[in-house]
Formats: structure tokens, sequence, C-alpha cells
């Protein structure tokens, strides 16, 4: 279909197969045009998916720093904990 693949969290590796989602990365990452990668590049490197591949950092926790004040100024979750 020619439809360009990304995969974001690409070459991240528990080395245990029983894990639903380590199947799901190991078969995704061959098939995507581009590999965003958090914390392992050379996973990919090893595997031979150097080309394509880019270190962005863990994204999800840099989101969650960027929102976090916000997050807590607007939630109004707070109200309904009782001490």
């Amino acid at each position: 279909m020619h439809i360009p693949i990304a995969h974001v969290e690409a070459g991240l590796r528990y080395f245990n197969l029983k894990m639903p989602e380590e199947s799901n990365r190991i078969l995704t990452d061959p098939f995507s045009d581009l590999l965003f990668a958090l914390t392992a590049l050379q996973n990919l490197d090893k595997e031979g998916m150097e080309k394509g591949s880019y270190f962005t950092g863990d994204i999800m926790l840099y989101a969650i720093n960027h929102n976090i004040k916000r997050g807590i100024q607007k939630s109004q979750i707070l109200k309904y904990i009782k001490a």
C-alpha cells in the first residue's frame, strides 16, 4: 500500500518473549521506515536497522514533565479525595 510506517519506542527490548509488547516491537521494527528510539538505538544497530533510526529520548517522560504543572492546577480529582 506504500504507506510509510514510523515506530515510536523502536529498539526497546526487555529480552522476554512472554511479553506481547516485546514480540510486537521485534516484528514492527523491520517493517518501519522511520525508527524513533527512546533509549535503545544500539539495539537497532545490532539488528542491522541503523538506517532511518533516530534517537528521540523518552518522549512520554518529556510530555509528562512539560504538562504536569498545568495538570495539577486544572485537575478536579483532588476535591474527591478525602485526607
